[in-house]
């Protein structure tokens, strides 16, 4: 489904077994640990797994401040929810809040380093605030997790471009190339776009 904004989509599936997490911490910025605390328990894990499906459901029917709402409950229930920060950082990045964004973004990918949705938009998001070393790194490592992202190899490709280092010209065309091969509508010239659908 796709907001309103234009933004391409990627659907995530959620098992409520993923919502856990044994992290004890998160990053609410870079290098600034936050404790959220021991582990939730298992009751708690499945309320926290429920308020997001329920999110994901509000967010696909275009009731953003409720799937807001409802991500940060989860978290309240399980502050390692990856899919509940996650949630609040696309919505936030819709809203053109790239701090709670950031948040979000960062929050989800210390309690999972591999997971390449989170990784792909922090990624669209530095690219956006021309942070291009930055934005490198999180689109590389997006592809690393999923090397058949076409919307990841394209937007690799341009922020490869954009930064212009050493080989970055040489890279930046086996991206673009890569992106085109495995979505050939991407010849249409779109800019990077991070991924809207809630988790």
């Amino acid at each position: 489904m796709r907001r309103t904004s234009g933004f391409a989509v990627v659907a995530i599936v959620l098992a409520a077994s993923a919502c856990g997490g044994t992290s004890k911490s998160t990053a609410t910025s870079p290098g600034t640990p936050r404790t959220v605390g021991p582990p939730a328990g298992a009751s708690q894990r499945a309320r926290s797994a429920a308020l997001v499906k329920k999110a994901q459901g509000d967010f696909a029917k275009g009731r953003f401040n409720l799937a807001k709402d409802e991500f940060k409950a989860a978290l309240e229930q399980n502050a390692n929810n990856k899919y509940g920060w996650y949630g609040l950082g696309v919505i936030a990045q819709d809203a053109k809040n790239m701090s709670q964004a950031r948040t979000g973004y960062e929050n989800a990918i210390a309690i999972d380093p591999h997971f390449e949705s989170a990784l792909y938009n922090y990624g669209v998001l530095l690219y956006s605030e021309n942070d291009l070393d930055q934005a490198v790194t999180y689109l590389d490592r997006a592809v690393q997790e999923n090397d058949t992202d076409a919307n990841a190899h394209w937007n690799l490709g341009l922020a490869l471009a954009k930064r212009n280092h050493g080989d970055d010209s040489k890279r930046s065309t086996v991206e673009l190339n890569k992106g085109l091969k495995l979505n050939p509508r991407l010849a249409r010239g779109i800019a990077a776009t991070p991924s809207t659908t809630a988790p």
